[in-house]
């Protein structure tokens, strides 16, 4: 019978034990052996979570059914270089393992869906913001209304929320979760709105990519929190990241609200961007990134006045969401 990808590569036991522990380790091994097409070698710890970020992205939406991706020679080439390594001490037949994962993937694959939202213009480099989303240990957004957009990572496209959900999903088996968002709206109704956005994403997210759900219980559980239907399990994660400031929504009452804005690393002495994001009459998408004029004068009259003056007002996640 054939199996399916993710039962072969993180639960099936060989000689005791699973191929990977996790999808994290997995894009570690990609990255990590100089066997492999993805090998990265650099000295530098930024170069390297930066590339690490993309591959975990790239496992996660491999393994997903919402997207349609080519299976290349490149990643069966450096999966199998990972799997005989492994098969000298775990004995299993590596064509096989190797056979029945890639065409697992391109069954899963074929039958993805795309969104159909149009395509995120910026100046050409449709991948940059999202990358650098990504990448961003703070991320801080300001809008009138419920916030999201289309972007575009591995040549896919996505939302701005799948982006984030996704990974989050995916980083819950390492030791912490470092990265924090926060989110600002002008009245609390669109807070709580906000919240029961994200809870209705991720159940969809979680029902699509019914591997992951095994991933959150686990992590769950190891948190004290009993597996259980997808929406209640949704709900205990997102309590999760509420009570640990990991996702911060905000009633903020304040004159900001000319457009939307994005801001990476605002509070960091260096490598902070803010963009300001515009939408025109027939949908189309723009961005503006601010000059470092722009940045040097919005940290002094808009980010530092906002902090001192406290105005925001945090609204925590509920269950009753």
């Amino acid at each position: 019978m054939q199996r399916d990808a993710y039962t072969l590569l993180f639960k099936e036991n060989f000689e005791g034990r699973p191929l990977f522990k996790n999808q994290v380790q997995l894009a570690k091994e990609l990255l990590g052996n100089p066997a492999s097409d993805y090998y990265v070698d650099s000295p530098c710890e930024t170069e390297y979570q930066k590339a690490m970020n993309r591959m975990k992205a790239f496992v996660c939406q491999m393994l997903s059914r919402h997207y349609k991706r080519d299976i290349s020679n490149k990643f069966k080439r450096s999966l199998e270089v990972i799997l005989r390594t492994k098969s000298e001490r775990q004995r299993f037949d590596v064509q096989t393992v190797i056979g029945e994962i890639v065409t697992d993937l391109k069954t899963r694959n074929m039958t993805g869906e795309t969104a159909s939202q149009p395509i995120l213009s910026f100046e050409g480099k449709r991948n940059d913001l999202a990358y650098k989303i990504l990448d961003a240990h703070k991320l801080t957004i300001i809008s009138a209304s419920k916030f999201d957009l289309e972007l575009k990572v591995l040549n896919r496209k996505l939302s701005f929320m799948e982006l984030i959900l996704e990974y989050l999903v995916s980083s819950l088996q390492e030791e912490e979760l470092k990265k924090k968002y926060y989110f600002n709206f002008p009245m609390e109704q669109i807070c709580v709105s906000f919240w029961k956005d994200i809870k209705e994403r991720l159940e969809e997210y979680i029902s699509r990519n019914d591997h992951s759900l095994s991933i959150i219980r686990s992590f769950l559980r190891s948190t004290h929190s009993l597996s259980s239907p997808v929406d209640r399990v949704a709900s205990q994660l997102l309590n999760y990241f509420s009570l640990n400031n990991i996702i911060n929504i905000y009633y903020l009452q304040a004159p900001v609200y000319w457009t939307s804005v994005i801001s990476l690393e605002m509070e960091a002495p260096y490598g902070s961007e803010t963009y300001l994001y515009f939408q025109s009459g027939d949908g189309a998408d723009f961005f503006h990134q601010l000059s470092s004029q722009e940045m040097t004068l919005s940290k002094i009259f808009v980010w530092d006045h906002l902090k001192m003056n406290a105005y925001g007002h945090l609204v925590p996640y509920d269950i009753s969401y």
